[in-house]
Protein backbone atom coordinates (compact mmCIF):
# COMPACT_ATOMS: atom_id res chain seq x y z
CA UNK A 1 0.00 0.00 0.00
CA UNK A 2 2.77 2.38 -0.97
CA UNK A 3 0.44 4.89 -2.64
CA UNK A 4 -1.76 5.33 0.45
CA UNK A 5 -0.79 7.95 3.03
CA UNK A 6 -2.44 10.13 5.64
CA UNK A 7 -2.82 13.10 3.31
CA UNK A 8 -4.77 11.12 0.71
CA UNK A 9 -7.11 9.75 3.40
CA UNK A 10 -7.70 13.23 4.82
CA UNK A 11 -8.44 14.60 1.36
CA UNK A 12 -10.89 11.76 0.68
CA UNK A 13 -12.73 12.28 3.98
CA UNK A 14 -12.93 16.03 3.45
CA UNK A 15 -14.82 15.47 0.21
CA UNK A 16 -16.81 12.54 1.62
CA UNK A 17 -18.07 14.62 4.53
CA UNK A 18 -19.62 17.07 2.08
CA UNK A 19 -21.21 14.30 -0.01
CA UNK A 20 -22.70 12.49 3.02
CA UNK A 21 -24.09 15.57 4.70
CA UNK A 22 -27.76 15.00 5.56
CA UNK A 23 -27.94 11.46 4.08
CA UNK A 24 -29.39 8.70 6.32
CA UNK A 25 -27.50 5.41 6.77
CA UNK A 26 -30.09 3.49 4.74
CA UNK A 27 -29.05 5.50 1.66
CA UNK A 28 -25.27 4.92 2.00
CA UNK A 29 -24.36 1.80 0.00
CA UNK A 30 -21.12 -0.07 -0.48
CA UNK A 31 -20.58 -2.68 -3.19
CA UNK A 32 -17.68 -5.06 -3.78
CA UNK A 33 -16.85 -8.16 -5.78
CA UNK A 34 -15.31 -11.31 -4.33
CA UNK A 35 -15.02 -15.00 -5.20
CA UNK A 36 -15.85 -18.31 -3.57
CA UNK A 37 -13.43 -21.23 -3.98
CA UNK A 38 -14.46 -24.86 -4.02
CA UNK A 39 -11.41 -25.75 -1.89
CA UNK A 40 -12.26 -25.96 1.84
CA UNK A 41 -8.69 -25.03 2.72
CA UNK A 42 -6.73 -26.17 5.77
CA UNK A 43 -7.65 -26.19 9.42
CA UNK A 44 -6.10 -26.98 12.80
CA UNK A 45 -6.15 -30.64 13.82
CA UNK A 46 -4.72 -32.77 16.64
CA UNK A 47 -2.18 -35.35 15.46
CA UNK A 48 0.51 -37.54 16.96
CA UNK A 49 3.75 -35.78 17.79
CA UNK A 50 6.23 -36.05 14.95
CA UNK A 51 3.65 -36.19 12.17
CA UNK A 52 4.93 -33.81 9.49
CA UNK A 53 2.18 -34.10 6.90
CA UNK A 54 -1.27 -34.60 8.46
CA UNK A 55 -3.01 -34.10 5.10
CA UNK A 56 -6.62 -34.85 4.25
CA UNK A 57 -6.83 -37.06 1.17
CA UNK A 58 -9.71 -35.81 -0.97
CA UNK A 59 -10.49 -34.17 -4.28
CA UNK A 60 -9.94 -30.43 -4.34
CA UNK A 61 -9.24 -27.72 -6.90
CA UNK A 62 -8.82 -23.95 -6.88
CA UNK A 63 -11.72 -23.06 -9.18
CA UNK A 64 -13.72 -20.00 -8.13
CA UNK A 65 -17.06 -18.34 -8.78
CA UNK A 66 -17.42 -14.56 -8.52
CA UNK A 67 -20.25 -12.84 -6.69
CA UNK A 68 -21.19 -9.18 -6.27
CA UNK A 69 -22.55 -8.01 -2.93
CA UNK A 70 -23.89 -4.64 -1.81
CA UNK A 71 -25.15 -3.40 1.57
CA UNK A 72 -25.94 -0.13 3.31
CA UNK A 73 -24.95 1.39 6.65
CA UNK A 74 -28.35 0.45 8.12
CA UNK A 75 -27.58 -3.28 7.69
CA UNK A 76 -29.66 -4.04 4.57
CA UNK A 77 -28.13 -6.47 2.07
CA UNK A 78 -28.97 -6.40 -1.64
CA UNK A 79 -29.65 -9.64 -3.57
CA UNK A 80 -26.51 -11.50 -4.57
CA UNK A 81 -25.25 -11.35 -8.15
CA UNK A 82 -23.38 -14.42 -9.52
CA UNK A 83 -20.87 -14.46 -12.39
CA UNK A 84 -19.86 -17.85 -13.81
CA UNK A 85 -16.72 -18.45 -15.85
CA UNK A 86 -18.34 -19.57 -19.07
CA UNK A 87 -19.48 -18.32 -22.47
CA UNK A 88 -23.16 -19.03 -21.88
CA UNK A 89 -25.37 -19.55 -18.84
CA UNK A 90 -26.97 -22.98 -18.62
CA UNK A 91 -30.54 -22.96 -17.27
CA UNK A 92 -29.53 -25.68 -14.81
CA UNK A 93 -27.15 -23.24 -13.13
CA UNK A 94 -29.99 -21.00 -11.94
CA UNK A 95 -32.07 -23.41 -9.87
CA UNK A 96 -32.20 -23.55 -6.07
CA UNK A 97 -30.33 -20.30 -5.41
CA UNK A 98 -31.02 -17.42 -2.98
CA UNK A 99 -34.17 -15.33 -3.47
CA UNK A 100 -33.93 -12.56 -6.10
CA UNK A 101 -30.43 -13.71 -7.12
CA UNK A 102 -29.28 -12.87 -10.64
CA UNK A 103 -26.79 -14.85 -12.75
CA UNK A 104 -24.43 -13.97 -15.58
CA UNK A 105 -21.19 -15.22 -17.18
CA UNK A 106 -17.92 -13.99 -18.66
CA UNK A 107 -14.80 -15.57 -20.13
CA UNK A 108 -12.64 -14.42 -17.22
CA UNK A 109 -15.16 -15.20 -14.49
CA UNK A 110 -15.06 -11.60 -13.22
CA UNK A 111 -17.29 -8.59 -13.74
CA UNK A 112 -16.70 -6.44 -16.80
CA UNK A 113 -18.39 -3.26 -17.99
CA UNK A 114 -21.34 -5.05 -19.53
CA UNK A 115 -22.01 -7.16 -16.44
CA UNK A 116 -21.63 -4.19 -14.10
CA UNK A 117 -24.26 -2.28 -16.05
CA UNK A 118 -26.58 -5.28 -15.82
CA UNK A 119 -26.03 -5.55 -12.06
CA UNK A 120 -26.59 -1.83 -11.51
CA UNK A 121 -29.73 -1.64 -13.63
CA UNK A 122 -31.51 -4.86 -12.59
CA UNK A 123 -30.25 -5.44 -9.03
CA UNK A 124 -29.57 -2.02 -7.50
CA UNK A 125 -32.03 0.25 -9.27
CA UNK A 126 -35.15 -1.64 -8.03
CA UNK A 127 -33.93 -1.14 -4.43
CA UNK A 128 -32.99 2.50 -4.91
CA UNK A 129 -36.30 3.42 -6.51
CA UNK A 130 -38.13 2.20 -3.41
CA UNK A 131 -36.27 4.71 -1.22
CA UNK A 132 -36.51 8.46 -1.04
CA UNK A 133 -33.77 11.06 -0.98
CA UNK A 134 -30.26 11.10 -2.34
CA UNK A 135 -28.45 7.76 -2.59
CA UNK A 136 -24.69 7.30 -2.23
CA UNK A 137 -22.92 4.35 -3.85
CA UNK A 138 -19.33 3.75 -2.68
CA UNK A 139 -17.05 1.31 -4.48
CA UNK A 140 -13.77 0.64 -6.26
CA UNK A 141 -12.42 3.09 -8.79
CA UNK A 142 -12.34 0.58 -11.65
CA UNK A 143 -12.71 1.47 -15.30
CA UNK A 144 -15.27 -1.30 -15.77
CA UNK A 145 -17.54 0.40 -13.19
CA UNK A 146 -17.47 3.85 -14.77
CA UNK A 147 -19.55 3.59 -17.92
CA UNK A 148 -21.75 6.16 -19.63
CA UNK A 149 -24.86 4.07 -18.97
CA UNK A 150 -24.20 3.81 -15.21
CA UNK A 151 -23.43 7.50 -14.76
CA UNK A 152 -26.53 8.46 -16.75
CA UNK A 153 -28.70 6.36 -14.42
CA UNK A 154 -27.02 7.95 -11.40
CA UNK A 155 -27.77 11.43 -12.67
CA UNK A 156 -31.37 10.62 -13.53
CA UNK A 157 -32.10 9.00 -10.15
CA UNK A 158 -30.21 11.37 -7.79
CA UNK A 159 -27.43 8.87 -7.05
CA UNK A 160 -23.91 9.89 -6.08
CA UNK A 161 -21.23 7.54 -7.30
CA UNK A 162 -18.16 7.84 -5.00
CA UNK A 163 -14.92 6.00 -5.78
CA UNK A 164 -12.49 4.93 -3.07
CA UNK A 165 -8.81 6.01 -3.19
CA UNK A 166 -6.39 3.55 -4.78
CA UNK A 167 -4.96 0.84 -2.50
CA UNK A 168 -7.42 1.68 0.29
CA UNK A 169 -9.96 -1.17 0.27
CA UNK A 170 -8.36 -2.78 3.33
CA UNK A 171 -9.13 0.41 5.30
CA UNK A 172 -12.13 2.05 3.62
CA UNK A 173 -14.17 -0.80 2.09
CA UNK A 174 -16.87 -1.77 4.65
CA UNK A 175 -17.49 -5.17 3.05
CA UNK A 176 -13.78 -6.00 3.14
CA UNK A 177 -13.37 -4.84 6.73
CA UNK A 178 -16.04 -6.92 8.46
CA UNK A 179 -18.32 -8.87 6.11
CA UNK A 180 -16.25 -10.97 3.74
CA UNK A 181 -14.15 -12.71 6.39
CA UNK A 182 -17.05 -14.37 8.27
CA UNK A 183 -18.61 -15.15 4.90
CA UNK A 184 -15.48 -16.98 3.71
CA UNK A 185 -15.29 -18.91 6.98
CA UNK A 186 -18.90 -20.04 6.61
CA UNK A 187 -18.32 -20.99 2.98
CA UNK A 188 -15.30 -23.15 3.83
CA UNK A 189 -17.39 -25.03 6.36
CA UNK A 190 -20.09 -25.61 3.74
CA UNK A 191 -17.51 -26.89 1.26
CA UNK A 192 -15.92 -29.12 3.89
CA UNK A 193 -19.27 -30.74 4.60
CA UNK A 194 -20.02 -31.10 0.90
CA UNK A 195 -16.66 -32.79 0.23
CA UNK A 196 -17.72 -35.58 2.60
CA UNK A 197 -20.87 -36.37 0.61
CA UNK A 198 -20.87 -38.93 -2.24
CA UNK A 199 -21.04 -36.12 -4.79
CA UNK A 200 -18.17 -34.26 -3.16
CA UNK A 201 -16.03 -37.40 -3.15
CA UNK A 202 -16.78 -38.11 -6.80
CA UNK A 203 -16.39 -34.57 -8.22
CA UNK A 204 -13.06 -32.75 -7.75
CA UNK A 205 -14.68 -29.45 -8.83
CA UNK A 206 -17.96 -28.07 -7.57
CA UNK A 207 -20.50 -28.45 -10.41
CA UNK A 208 -22.14 -25.19 -11.41
CA UNK A 209 -25.54 -26.84 -11.10
CA UNK A 210 -24.93 -27.32 -7.35
CA UNK A 211 -23.47 -23.88 -6.69
CA UNK A 212 -26.83 -22.01 -6.32
CA UNK A 213 -28.01 -24.49 -3.70
CA UNK A 214 -24.83 -24.11 -1.61
CA UNK A 215 -24.90 -20.33 -2.09
CA UNK A 216 -28.43 -20.25 -0.70
CA UNK A 217 -27.26 -22.15 2.37
CA UNK A 218 -24.42 -19.65 2.78
CA UNK A 219 -26.74 -16.64 2.72
CA UNK A 220 -29.06 -18.34 5.22
CA UNK A 221 -26.14 -18.97 7.58
CA UNK A 222 -25.08 -15.32 7.32
CA UNK A 223 -28.56 -13.90 7.82
CA UNK A 224 -28.55 -13.76 11.68
CA UNK A 225 -25.40 -11.58 11.78
CA UNK A 226 -25.55 -9.94 8.35
CA UNK A 227 -26.96 -6.61 9.57
CA UNK A 228 -24.52 -6.36 12.48
CA UNK A 229 -21.55 -7.19 10.25
CA UNK A 230 -22.54 -4.56 7.70
CA UNK A 231 -22.96 -1.87 10.33
CA UNK A 232 -19.65 -2.85 11.89
CA UNK A 233 -17.96 -2.47 8.51
CA UNK A 234 -19.19 1.10 8.06
CA UNK A 235 -18.18 1.93 11.63
CA UNK A 236 -14.74 0.30 11.20
CA UNK A 237 -13.98 2.45 8.17
CA UNK A 238 -15.16 5.71 9.70
CA UNK A 239 -17.69 6.30 6.90
CA UNK A 240 -20.73 6.06 9.16
CA UNK A 241 -20.73 7.39 11.78
CA UNK A 242 -18.30 9.79 10.14
CA UNK A 243 -14.94 9.68 11.94
CA UNK A 244 -11.63 10.43 10.26
CA UNK A 245 -9.58 9.17 13.20
CA UNK A 246 -10.75 5.57 12.72
CA UNK A 247 -8.82 4.89 9.48
CA UNK A 248 -5.93 7.12 10.51
CA UNK A 249 -5.42 5.05 13.66
CA UNK A 250 -4.92 1.95 11.47
CA UNK A 251 -2.55 3.65 9.05
CA UNK A 252 1.19 3.48 9.57
CA UNK A 253 2.71 6.89 10.14
CA UNK A 254 4.83 7.52 7.05
CA UNK A 255 6.31 10.72 8.51
CA UNK A 256 8.52 8.86 11.00
CA UNK A 257 12.21 9.45 10.35
CA UNK A 258 14.22 6.38 9.40
CA UNK A 259 17.03 7.46 11.75
CA UNK A 260 14.59 7.37 14.63
CA UNK A 261 13.54 3.85 13.69
CA UNK A 262 17.17 2.72 13.57
CA UNK A 263 17.89 4.18 16.99
CA UNK A 264 14.97 2.30 18.50
CA UNK A 265 16.42 -1.06 17.52
CA UNK A 266 17.94 -2.80 20.48
CA UNK A 267 21.73 -2.87 20.53
CA UNK A 268 21.60 -6.39 21.93
CA UNK A 269 19.68 -7.54 18.87
CA UNK A 270 22.23 -5.92 16.56
CA UNK A 271 25.08 -7.59 18.45
CA UNK A 272 23.39 -10.93 18.13
CA UNK A 273 22.91 -10.46 14.39
CA UNK A 274 26.55 -9.46 13.90
CA UNK A 275 27.74 -12.52 15.85
CA UNK A 276 25.47 -14.81 13.85
CA UNK A 277 26.55 -13.33 10.54
CA UNK A 278 30.23 -13.62 11.45
CA UNK A 279 29.89 -17.32 12.29
CA UNK A 280 27.96 -17.98 9.09
CA UNK A 281 30.49 -16.27 6.81
CA UNK A 282 33.71 -17.68 8.31
CA UNK A 283 35.31 -20.49 6.36
CA UNK A 284 35.51 -23.87 8.08
CA UNK A 285 38.68 -25.99 7.65
CA UNK A 286 38.61 -29.74 8.08
CA UNK A 287 41.65 -31.89 8.94
CA UNK A 288 42.63 -34.50 6.41
CA UNK A 289 42.51 -38.10 7.46
CA UNK A 290 45.58 -40.36 7.66
CA UNK A 291 46.61 -42.11 4.48
CA UNK A 292 46.46 -45.88 4.41
CA UNK A 293 49.97 -47.36 4.16
CA UNK A 294 49.37 -49.63 1.19
CA UNK A 295 51.51 -49.91 -1.92
CA UNK A 296 49.96 -48.42 -5.06
CA UNK A 297 48.07 -51.00 -7.08
CA UNK A 298 47.34 -53.24 -4.11
CA UNK A 299 43.81 -53.78 -2.89
CA UNK A 300 42.92 -52.12 0.43
CA UNK A 301 41.35 -54.29 3.11
CA UNK A 302 40.13 -53.71 6.63
CA UNK A 303 43.29 -55.34 7.99
CA UNK A 304 45.43 -52.75 6.19
CA UNK A 305 43.45 -49.95 7.81
CA UNK A 306 43.70 -51.35 11.33
CA UNK A 307 47.34 -52.30 10.88
CA UNK A 308 48.20 -48.76 9.88
CA UNK A 309 46.53 -47.38 13.00
CA UNK A 310 48.13 -49.85 15.40
CA UNK A 311 51.63 -50.20 14.02
CA UNK A 312 52.44 -46.49 13.85
CA UNK A 313 54.93 -45.09 11.36
CA UNK A 314 56.25 -47.45 8.71
CA UNK A 315 59.39 -47.10 6.62
CA UNK A 316 58.27 -48.33 3.21
CA UNK A 317 61.80 -48.51 1.77
CA UNK A 318 63.17 -50.53 4.67
CA UNK A 319 66.40 -48.51 4.71
CA UNK A 320 67.95 -47.31 7.98
CA UNK A 321 67.03 -43.83 9.14
CA UNK A 322 70.10 -41.90 10.31
CA UNK A 323 69.60 -39.19 12.83
CA UNK A 324 71.04 -35.70 12.68
CA UNK A 325 73.43 -34.38 15.28
CA UNK A 326 72.87 -31.34 17.39
CA UNK A 327 69.34 -30.71 16.06
CA UNK A 328 66.17 -30.45 18.10
CA UNK A 329 62.66 -31.20 16.93
CA UNK A 330 60.00 -28.56 16.59
CA UNK A 331 56.87 -29.26 18.63
CA UNK A 332 54.71 -28.33 15.62
CA UNK A 333 52.01 -30.98 15.12
CA UNK A 334 49.72 -31.07 12.10
CA UNK A 335 46.26 -32.25 13.12
CA UNK A 336 44.92 -35.20 11.21
CA UNK A 337 48.17 -36.56 9.81
CA UNK A 338 49.88 -36.59 13.23
CA UNK A 339 53.42 -35.94 12.14
CA UNK A 340 56.33 -34.03 13.65
CA UNK A 341 58.21 -31.66 11.38
CA UNK A 342 61.93 -31.31 12.01
CA UNK A 343 63.74 -28.03 11.79
CA UNK A 344 65.73 -27.39 8.65
CA UNK A 345 69.27 -28.72 8.93
CA UNK A 346 72.28 -26.57 8.12
CA UNK A 347 74.12 -29.50 6.55
CA UNK A 348 74.32 -29.47 2.76
CA UNK A 349 71.50 -31.31 1.07
CA UNK A 350 72.17 -34.51 -0.68
CA UNK A 351 71.50 -34.54 -4.36
CA UNK A 352 68.36 -36.43 -5.12
CA UNK A 353 68.26 -38.81 -7.97
CA UNK A 354 68.45 -42.36 -9.06
CA UNK A 355 71.32 -44.38 -7.59
CA UNK A 356 73.91 -45.47 -10.13
CA UNK A 357 73.38 -48.85 -11.68
CA UNK A 358 75.89 -51.49 -12.28
CA UNK A 359 76.70 -52.39 -15.84
CA UNK A 360 74.75 -55.56 -15.47
CA UNK A 361 71.60 -53.67 -14.36
CA UNK A 362 71.83 -50.99 -17.00
CA UNK A 363 71.43 -53.37 -19.92
CA UNK A 364 68.15 -55.22 -19.43
CA UNK A 365 67.03 -55.20 -15.84
CA UNK A 366 63.41 -55.35 -14.70
CA UNK A 367 61.86 -52.50 -12.70
CA UNK A 368 61.01 -53.42 -9.12
CA UNK A 369 58.54 -51.92 -6.69
CA UNK A 370 61.28 -50.11 -4.77
CA UNK A 371 62.20 -48.16 -7.91
CA UNK A 372 58.86 -46.32 -7.74
CA UNK A 373 59.01 -45.29 -4.06
CA UNK A 374 58.74 -41.53 -3.56
CA UNK A 375 61.24 -39.44 -1.70
CA UNK A 376 60.55 -39.29 1.97
CA UNK A 377 61.45 -35.88 3.35
CA UNK A 378 59.51 -36.02 6.58
CA UNK A 379 59.03 -38.68 9.23
CA UNK A 380 55.51 -39.85 10.09
CA UNK A 381 56.35 -40.92 13.62
CA UNK A 382 54.85 -39.29 16.69
CA UNK A 383 57.56 -40.15 19.22
CA UNK A 384 60.70 -39.48 17.15
CA UNK A 385 63.57 -37.92 19.05
CA UNK A 386 65.73 -36.73 16.18
CA UNK A 387 65.19 -35.66 12.58
CA UNK A 388 65.51 -38.40 10.02
CA UNK A 389 67.41 -38.21 6.78
CA UNK A 390 65.66 -38.87 3.50
CA UNK A 391 66.38 -42.14 1.68
CA UNK A 392 67.70 -42.03 -1.86
CA UNK A 393 64.99 -41.25 -4.36
CA UNK A 394 64.01 -43.65 -7.08
CA UNK A 395 62.70 -42.70 -10.49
Amino acid sequence: HAALDRDSIKLFFDKLQTELSGIPPSNIWNYDETNLQDDPGSKMVLVKRGAKHPDIIRNATKSTTSIMLCGNAAGDLAPVYVVYKAENVNPGWLEGGPPMARYNCSKSGWLDGRIFEDWFEFTMMPLIRKQTGTQVLIGDNLSSHLSHRVLSLCKANNIKFIALPPHSTHLLQPLDVSFFKPMKVAWRKIMDDWKKTPEGIRFPTLPKALFPMLLKKLMEDLQPNAAANLQSGFWGTGIYPFDLEVPLAKLWDSNVNNDEIDNNISSAFMSHMEFTRKNMTEKCSYARKDKVNVSPGKGITLEDLTAGQDSGPVNPSGSPQPSGSGQTLSPTMKRGRKRVIAKRSTAPKKKRGRPPRSPEESEESSVTESDFCDDQTESDGEDADEPQASPPASP
